[in-house]
């Protein structure tokens, strides 16, 4: 279950980098010039994610993070599945580095009290291996649906990855849960 979280944060970061700024110009007309400014407050609301997150971590709890996270990522995905101005774009673009970037660093933290001190060095093997699969494959995926359709399937493909993002957080929740490891 928390495989299938890092696969799909990873692929919604790295798709996000390596594609937003092809998205902002075939899609939504920007120039090159604009759309390489444009990501970049991607990657700034990615580090603010982060940041947040750190200062966030002593009043609230790893789960309640990542669930803030989700919810301003979902809103960023609506925003982009709109026909909405292209301003509102990198807007959304800001939001999912924003919401997504907690992520990770959450479920990292979260290794050892999910899967116990015993295993959490091989758990965590795992959920890395999960991360760079999500990191090698999915641009790479999404890539070939480009090539298949048109960059106007950015948004479906992250509400996609982002709809399998939550199904796996609540059952990793409900998981943490019966085995009182929710925090």
């Amino acid at each position: 279950k928390a495989s299938a979280i890092f696969v799909a944060s990873c692929a919604i970061e790295y798709v996000c980098g390596a594609w937003g700024s092809t998205f902002l110009v075939e899609s939504k007309g920007v120039t090159p010039a604009d759309a390489a400014q444009i990501i970049v407050f991607y990657y700034v609301g990615m580090a603010l994610g982060r940041f947040l997150s750190g200062v966030l971590a002593g009043k609230l709890a790893c789960w309640r993070i990542i669930e803030l996270g989700e919810a301003v990522v979902a809103v960023a995905v609506v925003l982009l599945l709109l026909p909405l101005p292209t301003v509102v774009s990198g807007i959304a673009l800001f939001m999912i580095g924003l919401g997504n970037g907690p992520v990770f660093p959450n479920l990292v933290h979260l290794t050892p009290r999910n899967f116990g001190l015993e295993i959490s060095g091989a758990a965590m093997g795992v959920q890395m291996a999960a991360a760079y699969t999500g990191i090698m494959l999915m641009p790479m995926i999404f890539g070939a649906l480009v090539g298949v359709f048109s960059t106007d399937v950015f948004a479906v493909f992250l509400a996609i990855v982002f709809v399998v993002m939550v199904l796996f957080t609540a059952l990793m929740v409900r998981f943490a849960k019966k085995g009182n490891k929710y925090e």
